[in-house]
C-alpha cells in the first residue's frame, strides 16, 4: 500500500474537477 493511497482514494471517490486543500485538510483525510 502506497502512503498516498488514502489520499488518491479520497480524490477518486469525490469526483471534483479540481481540489484546493490545506495541509490540515489533507492530514484529516489520513486520520480516517
Amino acid at each position: 500500500m502506497s502512503k498516498y493511497e488514502v489520499l488518491w482514494n479520497y480524490i477518486k471517490d469525490n469526483n471534483k474537477a479540481s481540489y484546493i486543500m490545506t495541509f490540515d485538510e489533507i492530514k484529516n483525510i489520513f486520520r480516517v
